[in-house]
């Protein structure tokens, strides 16, 4: 018998035998246990039992095998890049949506960008559900109701019906964006994190260009643009439901604890046993409330979360006007790549992207274990150091692809790699963004990273709406090279985080004050 279950076992037995009367006071007790409502210290006092993680609890996420959590990061990353994936696909097929409903191109941009604005919204509202209720139910409803929502585009007869129901998709789309963050805080420590953070984050950055190259071909072979819709939103979206269903389990520690308990409660007979978030019960409006306004809370009253968004928003406001570029530079009026091949150009991006995940394992990684050795405490701040040259690779990057872009004068592949040197410069930075929140929250991280993915995808919602206008009127040299000069604030920006990152800290009410606790303890 494994020593985690003979201690279960002796503490069942401790607390049926703590009153011999336990039996008869069985009803009075089930009265009682709904309402707990006493401090943590007081509640053994008053006859309830603890229900915790035991040392080597296989039920504790964080006893889990490295493989399973590897695993379990690596999915929830790679839907992530799904549902990040369908916001860029339907611009694959934005000439077929004018032509059939006979409006502009700027018309048909907003089904790309309110599936973008339900990207924005969504967050800051699911995230602080799965930390309440569980991050399993959350995905699992989510989930269903973004592929049924997919049938609005695929057979909507209106514009108007595609545009209300691509919303919806993005809203209901968004529970990977912040919760593979709070999977990651669910999973395993804060100073081992980095590598499952490398991942989460490659995600983030390559989910677009994905949705570009994957659905480049499906409207111009298959004669319309709704075969986006049925191909991947309805078929290879929908089967992932049972995938999650049956391979992503539950990883928040309160509802683990709170199952735990309920089942100690029922082999027992006697509803004395609580999970240490017993004192935490309140009413479904309340908790609601509480859950639904925190990610709102840490934007407007907690530095970080405030400094983080906006700095995240800023940095995802550059690759939305750089999405543009490729259509433009590498299009018929640039390269004169067809329609298809155009939205290739994306896999530079991709390529950029990957080599700033690979490079993490030497690079950022080895450096922020050497800092929290010789400081002997966890330090976020320390997560942003290659952030510090991926902000220099940014506009190197962008001047690059800006200046050799010369269709008959040089080569392709030359602006290319200007823009996998901008995918580097990204990842890196978004690394440290991300990264540093998620130290910074633990608990929730989720929360914090739903605010800031709020501002970033309104900012991703209204630049596309414009960004045609800046090619169209500065030409592909000067309009990238805006793009170059309006990401040079990011250098310094980079440079103070990673400076005085810990001043902000100190200055965020629940970050400071949470900062030192046993990160170990279930959250």
């Amino acid at each position: 018998m494994h020593e985690h279950e003979s201690r279960e076992k002796d503490k069942i037995a401790d607390a049926t035998t703590v009153d011999g009367a336990a039996a008869n006071a069985h009803a009075e007790s089930a009265a009682k246990a709904p309402s707990v409502r006493h401090k943590v210290e007081d509640l053994e006092a008053s006859g309830y039992v603890l229900v915790g993680f035991e040392d080597g609890d296989p039920e504790n996420p964080r006893n889990w095998s490295k493989a399973k959590k590897y695993f379990l990061v690596t999915f929830c990353s790679y839907i992530n890049v799904l549902v990040a994936s369908q916001a860029s696909a339907y611009s694959t097929g934005e000439d077929g949506v004018q032509e059939d409903f006979g409006i502009s191109k700027e018309l048909s941009t907003i089904g790309l960008s309110l599936y973008v604005l339900g990207f924005a919204i969504g967050p800051p509202l699911v995230a602080p559900l799965s930390e309440q209720f569980g991050r399993r139910p959350v995905y699992l409803v989510c989930w269903a109701l973004f592929v049924l929502f997919a049938f609005g585009p695929a057979f909507s007869p209106t514009f108007a019906g595609v545009a209300i129901t691509r919303f919806l998709q993005g809203l209901f789309s968004s529970p990977p964006l912040a919760n593979t963050g709070g999977v990651v805080s669910d999973v395993i420590a804060r100073d081992a994190a980095g590598p499952y953070m490398a991942i989460y984050t490659w995600g983030s950055t390559i989910g677009p260009a994905v949705g570009n190259v994957y659905a480049a071909y499906i409207a111009p072979k298959m004669g319309s643009w709704r075969y986006i819709f049925y191909f991947t939103s309805l078929l290879a979206m929908g089967c992932h439901w049972p995938i999650i269903y049956f391979f992503l389990p539950e990883t928040r520690h309160n509802i683990i604890l709170e199952r735990k308990a309920a089942r100690l409660r029922k082999s027992t007979g006697s509803d004395r046993f609580v999970s240490v978030h017993a004192t935490e019960k309140k009413s479904l409006r309340t908790s609601l409330y509480i859950a639904l306004t925190r990610p709102f809370r840490f934007l407007f009253t907690e530095p970080i979360t405030a400094f983080a968004a906006a700095w995240n928003g800023f940095l995802y406001g550059l690759i939305f006007l750089f999405n543009t570029a490729f259509i433009e530079i590498w299009g018929e009026n640039g390269y004169g790549f067809n329609a298809g091949l155009s939205q290739l150009s994306f896999i530079s991006l991709i390529v950029g992207c990957t080599i700033g995940f690979l490079s993490h394992r030497f690079t950022s990684e080895p450096h922020y274990q050497r800092v929290i050795k010789q400081r002997g405490e966890s330090v976020p701040e320390a997560r942003l150091y290659m952030g510090l040259f991926g902000s220099i690779l940014l506009p190197i990057g962008l001047f690059i692809t800006a200046w050799t872009c010369y269709p008959g004068k040089v080569h392709w592949i030359v602006p290319m790699i200007g823009a996998a040197i901008f995918g580097i410069g990204f990842y890196w930075v978004l690394y440290g963004i991300l990264t540093y929140v998620t130290d910074s929250y633990t608990t929730y991280s989720a929360s914090a990273l739903g605010a800031a993915i709020l501002i970033r995808n309104i900012l991703g919602a209204v630049f596309p709406l414009f960004a045609g206008y800046q090619f169209q009127n500065l030409g592909n040299h000067w309009a990238t090279s805006l793009i170059a000069f309006l990401s040079l604030p990011l250098v310094p920006i980079t440079f103070f985080f990673w400076k005085k990152g810990h001043l902000l800290r100190e200055a965020s009410p629940w970050a400071s004050a949470h900062f030192n606790e046993d990160e170990d303890a279930p959250h």
